[in-house]
């Protein structure tokens, strides 16, 4: 490793750049399947706990991230790799659909599937939590659904509806 560090007069250094470049697409995958594989729940309603886990990541990877010798041109090509990889995943809708997943019932007819709350760490606080929100009890829901964005959304039965009268 040099000791002169690379600023943006410095000569641009092609492989320690590359190199820069393709740990930073490895390892946002790394860290994207990493977060897949713990749970959308997890992460798609971000509380304290999430928000500095992905701080520590955020310091664990930076190291991994740019190359040591490429400076400041590493750390633009670091941001490139990101930011390009972000949009493919965003272009390529296969990708999309893999990362994101589909929907999941977790309620149909006033039944649990145990499984898949216990595969997406889904409590049934969370569930009591959808109610509240819609303000009909649990029992009011012909459906419960986990999105693929990790929110939870229901389908309240035909009875528990209010007529509405228009004004």
């Amino acid at each position: 490793m040099s000791s002169d560090y690379v600023t943006i007069f410095s000569p641009v250094p092609w492989n320690e750049v590359g190199i820069s470049f393709f740990q930073a697409f490895v390892i946002y995958w790394v860290v994207l399947l990493g977060m897949r594989m713990v749970g959308r729940r997890t992460f798609g309603q971000m509380g304290p706990q999430e928000m500095i886990l992905l701080l520590i990541i955020s310091e664990a990877t930076d190291l991994g991230v740019t190359h040591g010798d490429a400076g400041f041109w590493g750390s633009v090509a670091s941001i490139a790799a990101l930011l390009l990889t972000v949009l493919l995943v965003d272009k390529v809708s296969c990708l999309e659909k893999l990362l994101e997943g589909n929907a999941v019932t977790l309620m149909e007819n006033g039944r649990y599937n145990q499984e898949l709350l216990k595969k997406h760490r889904i409590q049934m606080d969370d569930l009591e939590k959808v109610s509240r929100k819609y303000g009909v009890p649990l029992e009011a829901f012909d459906c419960l659904i986990l999105e693929g964005d990790g929110e939870i959304s229901g389908v309240v039965k035909r009875e528990y509806f209010t007529e509405c009268v228009p004004k």
